[in-house]
């Protein structure tokens, strides 16, 4: 359960059989269990140290083995179960005879409420180990899936190696397997190209997910094209020439949908994009947008129309080369959405981003 929670602390339910310790009494029928809180903080993976803590927190629990747990329950003012995964281990010499029937099928463990459960049954000088989930709890596909990491930590105890998060196949598949993306594709195919391509093959399928909100493939292409015709109007506006391979497009807005759609609008315009955080501090800002003489910058316009201060550089940089690329805005119902005739190439610079840089200056890299 530590591995699975990611968390080192844990708490268990630990049954406690509270028959009275006295010659003939495993032949008494009644019930004496005690589901009892054990909490486990262990950051080891040294199964043997495991082993001591948690024998020296069960040495301290029976102590109390006698505590009615629906007493702890009541003080705590808890009507649900304190722990998710319990422990019971069942070794009533008199019940051997009773294995495999329906008395033994239907032994009442006080366990019925807990998610997940394991039982240790002792039955006539063999172990048997059961575990136990309730149906709407835990899923067919996780209860084998616990099942089999279960079985794999015993061996490892066993065994007294150290303990690891994955087992060795599923290791290999996430390390090995599921990193062996390496794919053949043309050398000289732009990203622009190998996305209306995917855009063929599958226009409905999600390709984008962002805060509940979700555009297709296609989707994502459309509004990609029309904004990218937006980008080659304007950017002509400003220069009198047409946006060309290099041309430097400042992006400046939150992680959203939008910035997608402008990265891949800026790339599809022909230009390159230079992503810029709008939490920088403005003399970042200004560095950027100054050294790279972007003549546009694709923002949002709650960044720009939120500004406290008009007089600011910043905000004078946004409102004077500001497309807002907002999914509200109205060109999206007004340009064409087929894909643009281009000349980029695999060779041509995709993006310019600027960090901090040893020396303290700004520094970009292509």
């Amino acid at each position: 359960m530590s591995k699975f929670k990611a968390n080192s602390d844990i708490a268990l339910g630990y049954v406690q059989n509270n028959r009275p310790e006295k010659l003939g009494s495993e032949s008494t029928f009644g019930y004496f269990l005690n589901p009892i809180p054990m909490r486990i903080n262990d950051t080891s993976n040294d199964p043997v140290q495991l082993l001591n803590t948690i024998n020296h927190v069960r040495s301290q629990l029976l102590e109390h083995k006698l505590y009615p747990y629906p007493l702890i329950q009541r003080e705590l003012e808890s009507s649900d179960t304190i722990y998710n995964m319990a422990f019971n281990y069942i070794s009533f010499k008199g019940i051997d005879e009773f294995a495999g029937t329906d008395i033994d099928q239907y032994m009442n463990t006080g366990l019925e409420d807990v998610p997940a459960y394991v039982e240790i049954r002792d039955i006539k000088g063999k172990f048997y180990l059961q575990l136990n989930f309730q149906q709407n709890s835990v899923d067919a596909y996780y209860q084998q899936y616990l099942t089999q990491y279960y079985l794999f930590y015993l061996e490892t105890i066993i065994k007294e190696a150290p303990i690891t998060n994955l087992m060795p196949n599923e290791y290999e598949r996430i390390t090995s397997i599921w990193n062996n993306t390496d794919k053949t594709y043309p050398d000289t195919a732009s990203i622009c190209h190998l996305f209306e391509q995917q855009c063929r093959i599958n226009p409905n399928n999600i390709a984008l997910y962002y805060d509940g909100e979700t555009l297709t493939y296609q989707e994502l292409n459309s509004k990609a094209n029309q904004l990218a015709r937006v980008i080659q109007k304007q950017y002509f506006n400003k220069t009198q020439s047409p946006l060309s391979s290099g041309s430097l497009i400042a992006i400046c807005m939150d992680r959203s949908l939008e910035m997608i759609v402008g990265i891949l609008a800026v790339l599809k315009a022909g230009g390159a994009y230079v992503p810029i955080d709008p939490s920088y501090p403005e003399a970042r800002i200004n560095y950027i947008l100054d050294d790279t003489q972007a003549e546009l910058v694709l923002t949002l316009e709650h960044l720009v129309h939120d500004c406290s201060d008009e007089s600011t550089a910043t905000h004078s940089y946004l409102s004077d080369k500001a497309i807002f690329v907002d999914l509200t805005s109205p060109f999206y119902n007004q340009e064409d959405t087929a894909n643009l005739p281009t000349s980029t190439t695999s060779e041509d610079i995709a993006y310019v981003i600027y960090t901090s840089g040893t020396s303290g200056s700004r520094k970009a890299h292509y």
